[in-house]
Order: C-alpha cells, then structure tokens, then sequence
C-alpha cells in the first residue's frame, strides 16, 4: 500500500505566501486557480519524454531573444491567486538569464499544454480562457495520444482564433519565427 503524504492546508483561498511555503513534490503537479489548488498525478513517461523533446525543438528553432522552459510556475492574480505550470513556456532570453522563481504573464509568448488523464478538460475549456484573457499570444494543444497539435493565436480581442491543427508535422507561423514541430519525433521510442 502507497503511503498519503499530509499538508496543513489554510482554512480559506490560497495565498501567494501559501503557495511559497508549500513543500517540493515530487510525485505530483501543482497549480492554483483562484485560491483553490488543483494537484494531479506527475505525468507519466512518455508525457514527460515529449514536453523534454518539445522544449528542446522549440529552443533550437527560436532566435536568440526567446528561449523555451518546461514546467516553470506563470503567475496570473495574487488575489485570488492563479499560477499555472504550463508544460513548454517560451519567453525572452534576458528574463531567463534573471533565473526567476516564476514568470509573470506580460512575459510569455507561447504555452503548451500537454493532455494528461485529469487534465484535459482544464486544459481546453479553463486554462484556454485564462490563457486568452491573460493576453498571452500562442496557446497549443499537444494530444501525444493522438497525435493532435492543436495551435490557438490571440486575436485583437483577447480570444483565441484557430492556427491550425496537424497530426504529422506542423508549420506554424508566429510574430518571432516559423516553428517546425515533427509530432512523431516528440514521442518516437
């Protein structure tokens, strides 16, 4: 039998002082969502073998000022409180070079969100309005399973218009370069 690990939780929303003092996890993915945490099982093998994968391609193909992170906290609202850890982050060179604990919407260009059993649903409907109303640029939607890269651009008014969607390789393009994304490469043994 698996041991439960036990935090103490506040007896409200979460703060961002509360968010700080929660504990390293390894064995889950954390995020916050208007004060509320939502914690899910840490992706699996091939989840983690693609968002490694993706990171690499995208960082190779941006140019100079941009690099791509996995997994790095976003802040969207100190009050209530929203952080999300999207799978691939891609922001400027210079605020990475800051080694930030966590990066701030105004500084992400592009997210992508890998679907994961207990995610997908927060992936589609609420992190792709938080995404949008956050005016962050470019919204993906990785389906390994399938697979299905689903691209989503912003628009003048802060909703997102469909860029396109492969399920071989994909060419899209973008303020800052034209991104080629082989999908079998990303989860290819």
């Amino acid at each position: 039998m698996t041991a439960m690990t036990t935090i103490g939780f506040p007896d409200r929303l979460v703060t961002l002082a509360d968010w700080e003092q929660l504990p390293e996890d390894e064995l889950h993915h954390v995020e916050c969502g208007e004060g509320v945490l939502y914690v899910t099982p840490n992706p699996h093998f091939k989840h983690q073998r693609a968002t490694s994968r993706l990171m690499v391609l995208l960082d190779g193909q941006l140019p100079a000022h941009l690099t791509a992170v996995s997994d790095i906290d976003v802040l969207f609202a100190e009050d209530p409180l929203t952080v999300r850890a999207p799978d691939v982050t891609v922001t400027s060179t210079d605020i990475g070079e800051a080694n930030p604990v966590r990066l701030r919407t105004k500084d992400v260009l592009l997210v992508v969100e890998i679907l994961s059993p207990g995610s997908r649903r927060i992936d589609r409907v609420t992190k792709f309005s938080e995404y949008a109303e956050a005016e962050i640029a470019h919204y993906w939607i990785l389906d390994i399973d399938a697979p299905l890269l689903t691209c989503h651009r912003l628009t003048e008014h802060r909703t997102y218009e469909a860029a396109g969607e492969f399920d071989t390789v994909a060419q899209i393009d973008t303020d800052w370069a034209r991104l080629t994304i082989d999908l079998a490469a990303l989860t290819r043994r």
